[in-house]
């Protein structure tokens, strides 16, 4: 099983997955949480960008911390044998698909996420997979285009491993405030 240490490791993971189980180019699947934003615009050459238009498909994908209640993934303990700490928590995945055939790829994806190959590969990189919701299908204005939109979202367990602090610096100046200690 692959050892998770950031939040980025999970978002590879995901991301390869859905490059993976919607057949589509990785230009066309974006995380939405990104430094600068999402890049919703494709190469027609080596040099030239387009706006997508209604019959391209396109994934954004965005990872939401959750909480699992039937299973306990809150508490923090420390591994003896490297000295990380084991955070066990959890995650929803929240898929928002545009383009004409948004519903049947949502569909397509919704099907081969809930398969047990899925599932595996998923739990080998060290995913858990809880569940996948229902699709939700609306049709969103933007741009003055209307644009077919399909939306669900899976929830995903794992265990973080976080490397451990041992030399806190002492910190005597903060924003140019002295920090003084008494002792009495």
């Amino acid at each position: 099983m692959t050892q998770i240490t950031n939040l980025h490791d999970i978002e590879k993971i995901v991301g390869n997955m859905l490059v993976k189980q919607s057949q589509l180019d990785k230009s066309r699947i974006a995380n939405a949480i990104t430094p600068r934003g999402v890049d919703l615009s494709k190469f027609v050459t080596e040099k030239v960008k387009l706006s997508y238009d209604l019959k391209d498909v396109v994934i954004i994908f965005e990872l939401l911390a959750t909480e699992v209640k039937s299973i306990n993934f809150t508490e923090a303990e420390k591994d003896d044998e490297d000295s990380n700490i084991r955070e066990n928590t959890a995650f929803e995945v929240k898929l928002t698909i545009y383009g004409n055939e948004a519903l049947g790829m949502a569909k397509i994806l919704k099907a081969r996420i809930e398969s047990e190959k899925v599932r595996t590969d998923l739990l080998d990189k060290g995913l858990y997979l809880i569940d996948v919701q229902q699709i939700e299908s609306i049709n969103e204005y933007l741009n003055e285009t209307m644009w077919p939109r399909a939306d669900f979202s899976f929830r995903i367990a794992c265990e973080m491993s976080i490397a451990q602090v041992d030399d806190m610096p002492e910190i005597t100046n903060v924003d140019d405030l002295d920090i003084e200690t008494k002792t009495e």
